[in-house]
């Protein structure tokens, strides 16, 4: 198809590297990692240690994870005894710099654009909140974005004797990172076959299509090994968190509209990028309809599954590079002008990029009025911006860690615990965990989704009570840190919130303890906890005299003072 690529000398290839530094900045400004990203951390470290891959040690292994390269990657540092909760972090916003350089040479190289258009296309994903929020995490999303444009480009661009081998590599990569890979495996290929014959002068079947059909074989081989694998060791052929997330109802879908929705109102920079999808198409119809294809197929895809929890479009994430190919193109029309119409260019690179990058700093050009009633986040009590969304996933970490410190300490090691977050307490201790969302656990991810309106949040949809685990007797019903003098308070909401029916008042007991947390010393610190009963001990009793105990420790501040601190989410 004629897609060789054009020389580049690197003296003058060097100002894109200038975009790296605002890059790692707003990197290290986002640098965050979530609970879910400790499930598969949890996986890592069970199989390093030679208890093979599964999240509790007892029972069968449960597919609770959602990206097995990046399993597997984690569990090679966890054996080595590395830090993975830094490494794979830097790891993930390394792939992403990989990605902005790899968009500048795909413009260049590929596409022939100048270098002030490349250059605004890559200072535009560079710069966007979305990207760089996604740059850490600890989660595969910001190496699936990058192994999704990495394929896409070699199965489009790559010729030779050995394409069809790059074709394959990086379509092992994209399939195995993350569940859904193998499934745009297949688009993207798709895609890529017909921009090559469409854009190839004289197509052949050998020359135009082998290198593609050749690379799918390669990635059915390994797929086919990798199913076979995972069918005989979870008996299962969709992981567990496709049954626990995965549904399609008239519910869902809207609420994924109002997902995306939200997105295109947070980040209208974005909407101006497609235009130039009509210059793409100018210059090869094939390609350029596989880019702008591309770059709406991940919101398309967030609409179907009915969206996401995480902030900052997590799952539109690998829609973003393609997006700004196109902007570069729009910014290349213009640039191409005679006359005083050319200086139209710089501006719109320069207004759109600032227009762009405002949401990282939580400002927005278009009102809440018009963004709260896309809310589709019910397990929030009120509307956030995607930036407050994101504050809170960050800040709720180390309210998890304390929890998993308590927890350590006061119960143990191989008690039974039910828990709604599971990631950090389950990396950070070796507690058997039931999981109230049913990501590792088949019971809850099976069940049929409750008749009715929805009532939380994407991927929350099949919760259930910690009551529902009763009848396994675990140790811990449910649990708590809470800290300083508004410690009381708290006790009494959290109890009403987690609303342990009469029947279990016999055989559990609420209680709390006073811990001395690690990083907290001199600040009153205590582990909340509904607790099964101990022999000897009078569980109505019990339950009558907690709100008086909770009184005696409210009286025990009085004379302190201490400072009020933000506590664990319940």
């Amino acid at each position: 198809m004629g897609g060789r690529a054009r020389k580049l000398e690197a003296r003058h290839e060097w100002p894109v590297l200038l975009l790296l530094v605002p890059y790692v900045w707003l990197v290290h400004r986002f640098w965050f990692l979530c609970d879910d990203a400790y499930i598969t951390f949890r996986y890592s470290k069970n199989l390093a240690r030679g208890h093979g891959v599964r999240f509790n040690l007892e029972g069968p292994p449960v597919e609770g994870y959602s990206n097995f390269l990046w399993m597997l990657l984690t569990a090679a540092l966890e054996a080595d005894l590395q830090p993975v909760e830094r490494l794979m972090p830097l790891l993930s916003a390394a792939m992403g710099g990989g990605l902005l350089l790899l968009l500048w040479w795909v413009l260049r190289a590929r596409a022939g654009l100048s270098r002030l258009p490349a250059f605004a296309a890559t200072a535009a994903l560079a710069l966007c909140p979305s990207f760089d929020v996604w740059a850490t995490s600890g989660l595969a999303t910001m190496p699936f974005a990058f192994f999704v444009f990495l394929f896409w480009e070699r199965a489009t661009f790559a010729e030779g004797r050995r394409a069809w081998l790059g074709v394959g590599l990086t379509g092992i990569a994209l399939a195995t990172i993350r569940t859904e890979g193998v499934a745009w495996v297949g688009v993207i290929a798709v895609l890529a076959s017909a921009a090559r014959w469409t854009d190839a002068r004289r197509p052949t079947l050998q020359k135009t299509l082998g290198p593609i059909v050749q690379g799918l074989l390669l990635v059915g081989a390994a797929f086919a090994v990798y199913t076979s694998w995972r069918v005989a060791h979870f008996g299962d052929f969709l992981p567990n968190t496709a049954h626990a997330k995965v549904g399609f109802t008239l519910e869902r879908l809207t609420r994924g509209l109002k997902y995306v929705g939200l997105f295109g109102l947070t980040f209208p920079a974005m909407a101006i990028w497609l235009l130039g999808t009509w210059r793409a198409l100018g210059w090869r119809v094939g390609v350029g309809t596989s880019i702008a294809l591309l770059a709406i197929a991940f919101p398309a895809y967030g609409v179907v599954v009915g969206g996401d929890f995480f902030p900052m479009g997590r799952m539109i994430l690998p829609s973003l590079a393609f997006g700004a190919a196109l902007f570069g193109w729009l910014v290349q029309a213009l640039w191409e002008r005679r006359g005083p119409e050319r200086i139209v260019a710089p501006g719109l690179a320069v207004a759109v990029v600032l227009l762009g990058v405002l949401p990282a700093f939580n400002i927005h050009v278009v009102p809440g009025s018009m963004r709260e009633p896309l809310h589709f986040r019910l397990s929030d009590k009120s509307f956030m911006t995607e930036y407050e969304r994101w504050e809170n996933l960050r800040d709720n970490l180390d309210g998890f860690s304390r929890r998993a410190s308590a927890l350590n300490l006061l119960v143990h090691h191989e008690a039974r615990v039910v828990s709604q977050a599971i990631g950090v307490i389950g990396y950070h201790t070796d507690l058997h965990l039931y999981d109230q969302y049913g990501l590792v656990d088949r019971e809850v991810a099976l069940l049929q989704q409750p008749p009715g309106p929805l009532l939380h949040s994407p991927g929350h949809d099949k919760f259930v009570n910690a009551s529902f685990f009763a009848k396994y007797e675990p140790e811990v019903l449910a649990s708590r840190t809470v800290q300083g003098p508004l410690a009381s308070r708290l006790m009494k909401d959290t109890m009403e919130r987690w609303d342990i029916p009469e029947r279990l008042h016999e055989t559990y007991v609420p209680d709390f303890e006073e811990v001395e947390l690690p990083g907290y010393e001199g600040t009153r610190s205590f582990l909340l906890m509904v607790r099964k009963a101990r022999e000897g001990e009078r569980p109505r009793r019990l339950w009558a005299d907690f709100a008086e105990r909770r009184k005696e420790l409210l009286a025990s501040f009085e004379d302190e003072g201490a400072p009020e601190l933000e506590d664990e989410p319940s």
